[in-house]
């Protein structure tokens, strides 16, 4: 479900476990495919804002599960049920994320055709992509 508010975006994944509200004014969006092999098993296509914030409420504990990304620096947020939801980054104690546009059937966005491939950064690289293109993060209790 994609509801617009006045200067924000309500979103949940399919069964509605995983809710998040963004503030993002960009429009359109441009969504990024990861070549990794994670991120193509999950067919995740991801939208990000750095000038805007991402807020998330995990509603029951038990269908959510947190897979920590190779270099140890990112969570993939998945739904039991829906898969990766968003991805999450703590940069110098501030939260980043980028969310799965597909998983939480986004309708406004493009997607940029040239897959990506991060293999070849070093850590410090990854972490200033992030803090300069993803949006801020706040998970809601």
């Amino acid at each position: 479900m994609q509801a617009l508010c006045e200067n924000s975006m309500h979103l949940n994944c399919k069964c509605g476990n995983i809710d998040i509200e963004w503030d993002t004014k960009v429009s359109p969006l441009v969504a990024r495919k990861c070549g990794c092999e994670y991120c193509t098993q999950q067919n995740g296509e991801f939208v990000s804002d750095a000038d805007s914030t991402v807020s998330y409420k995990i509603r029951d504990s038990s269908l959510h599960k947190i897979v920590r990304n190779g270099s140890g620096t990112a969570d993939f947020h998945e739904c039991k049920s829906c898969g990766v939801v968003l991805v999450t980054s703590e940069i110098e104690n501030v939260l980043y994320s980028v969310i799965n546009a597909k998983a939480l059937s986004l309708k406004d966005y493009t997607l940029d055709p040239k897959v990506k491939n991060y293999n070849g950064e070093s850590v410090d690289e990854r972490l200033s992509r992030r803090k300069k293109n993803w949006c801020r993060a706040k998970a809601c209790i």
